[in-house]
Parts: structure tokens; C-alpha cells; sequence
């Protein structure tokens, strides 16, 4: 039998919160925010030479300026359509959205809360017809699909950033900077 002493020497869950675009940048680029693909900003995009396909993002929170899968040579031109300032971007390299298995955002507010979806495409048109699942469900269908690396970084995440929306994207193949994990880790913020 447990008795209250237990369960006063567990550890209280900390309670981050990321209240800013700027902030999850910053927590994103310095690793602090588990796996993720390598980011950058133009200058150091073009002095890293990398010639793959890359995300185009805008540092405001929630801009409609993203787009997924720009070669090196329209990266100019697609900022200079939308008339903003290249400094005002940063960059990933592209996902391998073809080898998606589940993608979506989990935060916790009185009980697990998943919004998710299965199809092989960039998140924001994935989730337009995603689906909620609530529960301990939630848990165990991302405990399934994750491996146990990233299982665990999302574990981390979780327990530090327990008010905070957590985006990830799970593929059926190891990605991103950290290696050996199947799970990339968008963003986790509360703004």
C-alpha cells in the first residue's frame, strides 16, 4: 500500500511556458526543444552551402507566409512576392513528408488532448481535416508510432512544458539533427 509520503516525494511537473515566436526560436535552434531538422537564417543558410529543399517561415506568429518545399534558386523569389524582408524569414530543411506516419499537436488541459492527422503532407494542410482524440489514448497511440528515443524526448517535453502545445511530426524513418529519433518537434509555445 502507498501511503502519502509517496507520493510527496515524487516530482512536481514544471511548469515553462513559451510565450513568444522569438522565444520557441531560440529554444528550437539551441536543441533545448528536442529533435528537430536544421534551421537557419539566409545568411547562414547560403554560408552552409546546403542545396536541399527548404521551408520558407516567417517569425510572426501564425503568418499565412510559409511555404514547404522551395529550391535554393526561389528562395529570393518567393520572399520577394510576398514583399517582406528576407531578414523577417527563417528557414528549415524540408521534411520528408512522403515517409509521414502522424503529425499533429498534443498539449494537456485537464486530460490528454491530441489534434492529428494521418495524411503524407505538410501540416498545415494535413490538419485542415484533422482529427481530436482525448484520453490516455493519446499517449498510447503516440507511445505506438514514436520510437523509443523520441518517445522519450517527447516525454521531456511534456513534463517541463505540461500547459504548452506540443507539434511534432513522426516518420516511419530516422530524421532531423538529433540521431537514431523518428520525431521532429515543430514548436512548443503557448502563444
Amino acid at each position: 500500500m502507498l501511503t502519502k509520503n509517496f507520493y510527496a516525494t515524487l516530482p512536481k511537473p514544471v511548469i515553462n511556458k513559451v510565450r513568444s515566436k522569438e522565444e520557441m526560436k531560440k529554444l528550437l535552434v539551441s536543441g533545448m526543444l528536442g529533435n528537430t531538422l536544421r534551421v537557419w537564417d539566409y545568411y547562414n543558410l547560403v554560408r552552409d552551402k546546403y542545396n536541399g529543399m527548404v521551408t520558407i517561415r516567417h517569425n510572426e506568429a501564425d503568418s499565412k507566409l510559409c511555404k514547404y518545399s522551395v529550391s535554393q534558386s526561389d528562395i529570393l523569389k518567393t520572399i520577394s512576392e510576398w514583399n517582406v524582408s528576407i531578414d523577417e524569414f527563417y528557414f528549415n530543411e524540408s521534411a520528408p513528408d512522403d515517409r509521414l506516419i502522424l503529425q499533429g499537436e498534443y498539449t494537456f488541459y485537464k486530460d490528454h488532448i491530441l489534434f492529428f492527422s494521418k495524411e503524407k503532407k505538410p501540416m498545415r494542410e494535413a490538419l485542415m481535416s484533422g482529427k481530436h482524440k482525448h484520453g490516455s489514448d493519446v499517449i498510447c497511440l503516440l507511445h505506438k508510432n514514436m520510437n523509443q528515443k523520441s518517445f522519450k524526448e517527447f516525454e521531456d517535453l511534456r513534463w517541463r512544458y505540461k500547459a504548452s502545445v506540443i507539434e511534432f511530426s513522426i516518420f516511419d524513418c530516422c530524421v532531423g539533427k538529433n540521431e537514431g529519433c523518428n520525431t521532429v518537434f515543430w514548436e512548443v509555445r503557448n502563444y
